[in-house]
């Protein structure tokens, strides 16, 4: 659909920032989220290891209690991600079953 007059450019300026918007969203919540999921479970493996009393349990307490946080958020969000980018790519396997090869044509 074309939107004559001024209206048209802005709605399509904004339409393509949106888009960038969102593709920058995914990649950067996914990486976050994987980064926060292996730092959890570092923290978390970390206070399992150390059974001295002195600086280096006490940060392995301050560890475990930073690390649980993270790994009870982190687990089910990224949950949400691995379904969202399953559910995508269903959607779009006859735009790629079509048009398969695109990038590789382009390089």
């Amino acid at each position: 659909m074309h939107i004559d007059g001024w209206i048209g450019p802005e709605t399509d300026a904004l339409d393509a920032s949106g888009d960038t918007t969102a593709v920058i969203g995914k990649l950067l919540g996914t990486s976050l989220g994987c980064t926060l999921a292996l730092l959890a479970g570092s923290l978390v493996s970390a206070g399992q290891f150390t059974r001295a009393k002195g600086d280096l349990h006490k940060a392995s307490v301050i560890g475990a209690t930073v690390g649980d946080p993270l790994k009870d958020t982190s687990g089910p969000s990224l949950n949400i991600l691995i379904k969202l980018m399953a559910v995508e790519s269903l959607m779009f396997a006859p735009f790629f079953a079509a048009h398969g090869g695109l990038f590789l044509k382009l390089l």
